[in-house]
């Protein structure tokens, strides 16, 4: 296997992909509509009340920053716990339970990410409606 082959590669260069690209059609919107009222989407845990959109972009792109961070860290001990059991053939239960605590953490933090990407898109769309329906009133007044 080459270096970025593999399992689990793949998924780590996507979401960030994803989630960089978004956040680079986002950001210029947030530019013109950004002090419009915050857009309606799930709340995320340990949010506050936004005063407009871009207060609640920046909380809903902090939290996947946050979980892409968290998820590089659970797949280094996944790594390092990997490479333990190869190492040794002690305590190989407790390795093993341990690396299932840290797959299950794994898939939450993912199904975790999933949702607020989702989250993320739909913040898009709206904003881009928001910003076609500016432009319209903007022309219209003119």
């Amino acid at each position: 296997m080459h270096p970025g082959e593999g399992s689990g590669s793949t998924q780590q260069s996507v979401e960030p992909s994803v989630f960089t690209q978004l956040d680079d059609k986002i950001r210029p919107l947030l530019e013109k509509v950004g002090d419009l009222r915050p857009i309606e989407l799930p709340p995320i845990e340990g949010s506050q009340q936004f005063n407009n959109a871009r207060e609640q972009y920046e909380d809903l792109s902090g939290a996947i920053k946050d979980l892409l961070k968290e998820s590089f860290q659970i797949n280094e001990l996944i790594i390092n716990y990997l490479n333990a059991r190869i190492k040794t053939r002690n305590n190989l239960g407790e390795i093993t339970q341990t690396m299932n605590k840290l797959n299950t953490s794994h898939q939450h933090n993912k199904d975790r990410k999933n949702q607020l990407l989702v989250d993320m898109q739909t913040f898009y769309d709206h904003l881009t409606q928001l910003h076609i329906l500016n432009q319209n009133i903007q022309t219209e007044g003119n």
